[in-house]
């Protein structure tokens, strides 16, 4: 299923025995060639290379617009770049811009300017990127990326992953980290690692309580059953107020 021009409904891709280690090299160096290996001869602006864990790298931003030409996926260079907003909170979204910027014509610049436009900051996890891209393809009102939910008493109650206050209406992805379950027993002996299911529960009667909607989606609603997701949240908003 595209949506916007994202495939939202294909498996993340995995890595293959024929994949390569991309190598870069400076324009007037000779390109490596070794088996597994795939060499390029590029120019580098200031600031493009950066020291991680002792080796020279690409940074993130340069990285980010190498993968556009290389026709990475559109969705995963949202992902990306969720990921780098998220990294450099202070400044992420204007480095990829600034980046992009001084990228110009070259290959890649229209995805990846839609990328940017398709970006937002505070984004904890790739799934969280794709449930509010499937949102956002089927039309449904903008939310706000992990917002912070009061009670009348001024304290916080939950930060779903997607939410709109003006309908107190929210999304939550659940992973499979969420479902692991501990016995009582378990719990009382001091193990705890199903705390977030449980807490999850809390959360979702404590919202509830203070007049909010809040929807939880799993990885089935992303890859097979998003037509429903997206019918689950439309009626969601619309039975809240939201003009849809």
């Amino acid at each position: 299923m595209r949506i916007a021009g994202f495939d939202l409904t294909g498996a993340p891709a995995r890595p293959t025995d024929e994949d390569a280690l991309q190598v870069s090299v400076p324009a007037d160096t000779a390109r490596p060639r070794f088996r597994g290996v795939r060499g390029h001869r590029v120019t580098w602006l200031p600031g493009d290379v950066v020291r991680h864990r002792g080796l020279r790298v690409t940074s993130p931003e340069r990285t980010w617009c190498d993968l556009g030409a290389a026709g990475l996926d559109p969705l995963e260079l949202v992902v990306l770049a969720d990921a780098i907003r998220r990294r450099f909170e202070r400044d992420g979204a204007a480095r990829l811009a600034d980046r992009l910027h001084a990228w110009g014509g070259r290959r890649g610049a229209h995805i990846l300017r839609q990328a940017l436009a398709s970006s937002s900051d505070r984004v904890d996890a790739p799934t969280e990127t794709r449930l509010r891209l499937l949102f956002a393809g089927a039309g449904l009102p903008a939310p706000d990326v992990n917002r912070w939910v009061y009670d009348a008493d001024g304290l916080r109650v939950h930060r779903p992953d997607l939410s709109w206050p003006r309908w107190r209406v929210a999304a939550d992805y659940d992973g499979e980290h969420h479902f692991a379950w501990d016995s009582d027993d378990q719990v009382a002996a001091g193990r705890a690692s199903n705390w977030r299911r449980r807490q999850d529960i809390s959360r979702l009667e404590r919202m509830g309580e203070i007049g909010w909607d809040l929807r939880l989606f799993t990885a089935y609603d992303l890859f097979r059953g998003y037509g429903a997701a997206v019918g689950r949240m439309r009626e969601a908003l619309r039975e809240a107020g939201a003009p849809l």
